[in-house]
């Protein structure tokens, strides 16, 4: 199964970029891929 087909979900670096909590998506995803992001 495709993870775009029918998932709206919006994407975690792109929701922290927005809410100015990381200045890139690329920051966002070292963020989030050095557990410093808790949802």
């Amino acid at each position: 199964m495709n993870a775009t087909s029918g998932n709206r979900k919006p994407r975690l670096d792109h929701l922290l970029t927005e809410r100015g909590l990381a200045e890139s998506a690329s920051q966002a995803q070292r963020l989030i891929m050095a557990g410093l992001v808790y949802v």
